[in-house]
C-alpha cells in the first residue's frame, strides 16, 4: 500500500509540473479554443456547438482535431493532455455528452468507481489516435479534484486513493487494448 501511495503521488506531482495552458510551440493542450476560452478538450469533444450553414453539426471535435493538426504542422512533436477527474465529475459535461451543448460547463471527468464514462474514453482515444497519425507522441497526466484530491484529505482516504488508482489503471488498460498499445 505504501508503494502505491508513493507512485500515485509521483504521478500526480510530475503532472503538476506540466499543468500550464497551451502556448505557441508548447505541448500542453488544455484550452481547445483560447479565443473563446473553451476548456474541456475531453468533456466538450462530442458537443455540437451549433449548426453549419448546411444544417449539420458544428462539432467541437473538428476544432480540437484541427488544433492538433496545426500543432503538428508547426513542428510540435509531443501533445500533453491533462486529465482532471473526480467522483461524479463536475458540471453537466462530466460524462462527455453529445448533441447540442454549451462549452465551459465542466472539465472534470466523472471517475466514479474508477471507471471512465464511455464517451469520455472514446474522446481520449480519438485525440490520441489523431495526434499519433500526425506524428506526435502523447503524454497524459492525472489531476484528481474535489474529494479525490489527496490535498483535501485530513487523513488518508483509502476509498478515494483506491478509486484514483483504479481510474489511472483502467485508463492504461483501455488505451493499451483499444488505440495505443505503446
Amino acid at each position: 500500500m505504501r508503494s502505491t501511495k508513493l507512485l500515485v503521488g509521483i504521478v500526480m506531482a510530475a503532472g503538476l509540473a506540466f499543468s500550464y495552458a497551451q502556448q505557441n510551440g508548447g505541448s500542453d493542450y488544455y484550452f481547445w479554443d483560447p479565443n473563446h476560452g473553451y476548456t474541456g478538450v475531453l468533456t466538450e469533444y462530442n458537443l455540437c456547438l451549433g449548426t453549419t450553414p448546411r444544417g449539420g453539426c458544428l462539432a467541437a471535435s473538428e476544432h480540437i482535431l484541427e488544433n492538433i493538426t496545426q500543432m503538428a504542422a508547426n513542428g510540435q512533436q509531443i501533445l500533453f493532455l491533462p486529465i482532471f477527474f473526480a467522483d461524479n465529475g463536475l458540471g453537466p459535461n462530466a460524462n462527455c455528452p453529445s448533441g447540442l451543448g454549451a462549452p465551459n460547463q465542466g472539465v472534470i471527468v466523472n471517475s466514479t468507481n474508477g471507471v471512465w464514462p464511455s464517451a469520455c474514453l472514446s474522446a481520449l482515444e480519438s485525440i490520441i489516435s489523431w495526434a499519433n497519425a500526425k506524428g506526435m507522441r502523447v503524454g497524459i497526466a492525472f489531476y484528481p479534484a474535489n474529494n479525490n484530491f489527496p490535498g483535501n484529505w485530513s487523513t488518508y482516504d483509502s476509498f478515494h486513493a483506491n478509486q484514483n488508482w483504479q481510474f489511472i489503471y483502467n485508463t492504461h488498460v483501455a488505451l493499451s487494448n483499444h488505440c495505443c498499445p505503446n
